[in-house]
């Protein structure tokens, strides 16, 4: 075998090599767990002030801080409370949740409508996570479980 040929065998491997190192190494994203989660915020935009929502539960000093507004029913008037101290097992609760359903992988994975469109009287659900090395991660998802867990939370708060 001549040389020339040698090295072009050698060139065409190492190529395909890099290409499916980029394919599947490099662009891959970056797998998480709820480990990794210092932040994670569900809300719930809508045309009507009661059924609006925002909860926000997130880690500093190793203490987890839980924010909540919201109506909890139509007869009261709204609720809001910030760094409200919740133990380790109710953040636990909502991490379970989050690993259970795939919740991080599903917002990684998600891709924005192309046509932005709004519609007026629907609600708008967001999730959002920032992990511990600053990634932050948005996604329009609603997961039944995360708010029933996030609900839980808020009352056993509210009541304390």
């Amino acid at each position: 075998m001549k040389r020339a040929d040698c090295i072009k065998k050698a060139s065409l491997f190492l190529l395909m090599l890099l290409l499916s190192i980029g394919f599947f190494g490099c662009g891959a994203k970056e797998k998480y767990t709820a480990a990794d989660v210092s932040v994670i915020s569900f809300s719930c935009s809508s045309m009507s002030y009661t059924d609006s929502y925002v909860y926000s539960l997130k880690k500093e000093n190793e203490e987890w801080l839980f924010d909540a507004n919201y109506s909890y029913d139509y007869e009261n008037p709204r609720v809001e409370f910030e760094n409200k101290k919740v133990s380790a097992q109710d953040a636990a609760a909502i991490l379970d949740v989050v690993k259970e359903q795939g919740l991080i992988l599903q917002a990684q994975k998600y891709k924005p409508p192309r046509i932005k469109a709004f519609v007026l009287d629907d609600g708008g659900y967001f999730l959002y996570f920032k992990m511990n090395d600053g990634t932050e991660i948005n996604a329009e998802i609603y997961n039944e479980d995360l708010v029933n867990e996030l609900r839980t939370l808020t009352e056993k708060c509210r009541k304390s």
